[in-house]
């Protein structure tokens, strides 16, 4: 691209979001003053100029027949007049027609403004459907807008508030159940590219997703993706392990997505209290052990365990909660390695508590160090702040980050990044807006299938660099945010097969608990199978590019293209490039949060 075409699209984009973010919303509130404001300028114009007309050509009318003529001037019945017209006559005789024209424009769009918009989804396709109008549904069909995508929004509340909103942002809005199929006929899911079921309660949203997956049952082509929002922890567990094995490759795929699981990895990654530079065990204070509490603890852990694999000694985690003894028993459960890698303390304990306000924990004793990293994960952002204030209060150090869970970052979130900026006492206050942070394209689309096909990704290219291949010309060597979007499909089908040969052996893939999980080894009969189901694969889908092979293209010579040959006459060389593909399985799924276990 060009700089004078660079140019031109950069001026593009902010002339659109000058048009949406702010004339757009100003003529949606004043339309009406402008439509008043039209009719009495026409009408003045219309009468002025007609009382100059007649007086040029030497007629005498009364006031009542002027103004009679003025209102002939919207219905075009009384402008064309002979002779020479003044100014104002002109002016009037274009600007009445047209006050009408935009007046009856505005009064359709008014009346019939639920049938314009189930019109326009008539000639949609690749589009993102989404299913309930809350402020996450909110702010997902902004950024989607923002990014240039068309939405379609299904809010059973007529009363919402939102759904003006949304409208103004340019999504379409229908007003209906999205449980019931002809509504979603209507949002026409069966062209859709996305649709994100966002309802507060989770059976609404399962069944939003069974009758999507119904309604695509014959579609070819690109398999539409549906993400349903999960809020039960415990169901959201029980449901990970089946998201691979419930979609169907052809034509459907399922992801769930729970906004707290997601809003702990992006917190660890914006604030990580374990990188590969820390030399010592660090003392981490969780201080609310809810789903998001829980997940910092166990990433924490895994991240510590991963860098520092021995010699480093234990991380220090100290949990504070009203029942952190029992939560404490909960993660001992649910990950047994936990105890291995941290030393664990529960403390039973209110945030205001006189307890909690001396602040004993955080400082250093005979046999813990002082606290280096806090994580505040309460459910009320009041009661979150305060607790970080206390804590800022009674820490000695001032190297101390204090990262808040805010439900937004609008409020408090907002106010306090203010007073960051000018109180120095507070600089290491972090607070973290959980709704604006998950809440994006990126985080929601982000699901066990897109991981996987992003991991294959960086997998091919990990392989490329350790075999010292040229990627200049390798259209599947550059970074995933480049790729085409049918190399990106590419890589989604070969991530979709990988439980097709994990049940083959019969096996299941589940979410990751044993952090030892790697070391799974398949049978040498297992590992022949699946290597021969990994080479049909490949034979079907193409994924070639110059003779190189994706997953295992290190290990083969140039020109090579296995997927021409039969498994038998493939070179044995080939055929262990396979079989190694099938061996760093296990340890390709740890790194994505998932293990494979073994039916029973």
């Amino acid at each position: 691209m060009n700089e004078g075409t660079a140019g031109r699209t950069v001026l593009q984009s902010w002339l659109f979001h000058q048009w949406r973010e702010t004339v757009s919303p100003w003529l949606q509130t004043h339309r009406w003053t402008i439509v008043g404001t039209m009719w009495l300028l026409a009408l003045t114009l219309g009468y002025v100029g007609f009382t100059r007309y007649m007086i040029s050509e030497g007629m005498k009318r009364s006031h009542l027949d002027l103004f009679y003529m003025t209102l002939q001037l919207f219905t075009m019945e009384s402008g064309a007049v002979p002779g020479s017209v003044n100014w104002e006559l002109e002016a009037a005789r274009l600007l009445a027609p047209a006050t009408t024209l935009y007046t009856v424009w505005q009064a359709v769009a008014v009346i019939f403004s639920e049938q314009l918009q189930r019109l326009r989804v008539c000639f949609y396709s690749d589009h993102v459907v989404i299913c309930g109008l809350g402020r996450r549904g909110m702010l997902l069909a902004r950024a989607f807008r923002e990014r240039g995508r068309r939405v379609v929004a299904i809010e059973q509340d007529y009363e919402n508030d939102r759904i003006a909103q949304c409208r103004r942002h340019g999504a379409v809005v229908l007003v209906g159940n999205a449980c019931d199929s002809s509504v979603l006929r209507e949002a026409r899911v069966q062209k859709a590219r996305h649709v994100i079921a966002l309802c507060s309660d989770d059976g609404v949203n399962a069944e939003i997703a069974v009758d999507t997956r119904r309604l695509v049952q014959a579609r070819r082509g690109r398999p539409l993706t549906c993400i349903v929002q999960i809020v039960d922890a415990r169901l959201l567990d029980l449901l990970k392990g089946q998201e691979v094995e419930m979609s169907e490759a052809e034509s459907f795929r399922l992801e769930f997505f729970n906004v707290y699981e997601r809003g702990a990895h992006s917190i660890l990654t914006e604030f990580p209290p374990v990188t590969e530079e820390t030399s010592t065990a660090p003392h981490v204070l969780v201080i609310g052990i809810g789903r998001m509490g829980q997940a910092i603890v166990t990433h924490v852990a895994r991240r510590w365990r991963s860098h520092h694999r021995a010699g480093k000694g234990r991380i220090l985690v100290t949990m504070i909660d009203r029942e952190a003894n029992d939560k404490l028993e909960y993660l001992k459960i649910e990950f047994p390695l936990l105890e291995k890698v941290c030393d664990l303390r529960a403390c039973h304990m209110d945030v205001n508590s006189p307890r909690f306000h001396r602040g004993d924990f955080l400082t250093a004793s005979e046999n813990q160090s002082a606290v280096s990293t806090v994580y505040i994960c309460l459910d009320n952002d009041s009661r979150a702040m305060a607790a970080a204030l206390t804590i800022l209060k009674r820490s000695r150090s001032k190297n101390m980050p204090v990262i808040v869970r805010l439900s937004h970052e609008g409020g408090l979130a907002a106010l306090f990044k203010d007073v960051n900026r000018t109180n120095e006492g507070l600089g290491m206050l972090k607070p973290f807006g959980l709704l604006e942070r998950t809440c994006t394209p990126e985080q929601v689309l982000g699901g066990t299938h897109e991981t996987l096909a992003r991991a294959t990704h960086q997998e091919y290219l990990l392989l490329k660099h350790m075999a010292n291949k040229s990627t200049n010309e390798d259209r599947f060597a550059v970074p995933w945010p480049d790729l085409p979007r049918d190399l990106k499909d590419a890589f989604r089908r070969h991530a979709d097969h990988v439980c097709h040969k994990i049940t083959a052996a019969a096996c299941t893939l589940q979410p990751l608990t044993n952090w030892d999980a790697e070391l799974f080894q398949f049978s040498s009969e297992e590992i022949e199978t699946l290597a021969r189901m990994e080479h049909e694969h490949h034979s079907e889908e193409a994924l070639y590019a110059g003779g190189a092979y994706i997953p295992a293209n290190g290990h083969l010579e140039t020109g090579t293209n296995p997927a021409s040959m039969s498994w038998d006459d493939c070179p044995e060389h080939a055929k262990e490039a396979y079989r190694d593909v099938i061996r760093r399985l296990p340890a390709f799924l740890a790194k994505v949060d998932f293990q494979i276990s073994r039916l029973a």
